[in-house]
């Protein structure tokens, strides 16, 4: 047993929580444009400090949704994006193996999402439910108002 195995680095340097929740999107389209569209929706309308990482290299403007608590990010590499981790109280993203493997890393609270149609996605969500700080919706009836 090696362990998780991840793509952050062991000591960040960050101690401050300043993100209330960090959205992660990703997989494949069109199931990553619909998470985006809900996460983004639910996301403007929760109190807090918000971040959404896009997980896309097509620009989006404005990155900062005017009136908002809500800052749109495109595409971050990996030591940029775990610098966003760890400031995250919670994380909403989906429950791929890279992605558990660096929550058990990062050690934050998630809702994780799977892709509709990724079974193994569907499963571990399955197989980790009540063995971490993770909590697990669809896609469909997702509501991170209630994590």
């Amino acid at each position: 047993y090696i362990g998780p195995l991840s793509r952050f680095q062991i000591n960040a340097g960050i101690n401050q929580k300043d993100i209330d929740i960090l959205g992660i999107l990703s997989g494949p389209e069109p199931q990553r444009t619909y998470f985006e569209e809900k996460v983004l929706a639910q996301l403007s309308t929760l109190n807090g400090q918000h971040i959404l990482i896009r997980g896309t290299k097509t620009p989006l403007n404005p990155n900062i949704i005017p009136g908002s608590n809500l800052e749109i990010i495109d595409f971050l590499p990996a030591a940029d994006l775990q610098q966003l981790v760890v400031r995250a109280k919670m994380q909403v993203s989906r429950s791929g193996y890279s992605t558990v493997m660096d929550l058990v890393y990062s050690g934050i609270p998630a809702l994780m999402v799977p892709t509709p149609g990724q079974f193994e996605q569907e499963y571990l969500c399955t197989f980790l439910e009540n063995k971490g700080p993770w909590q697990f919706q669809s896609q469909q009836s997702l509501n991170i108002a209630l994590a």
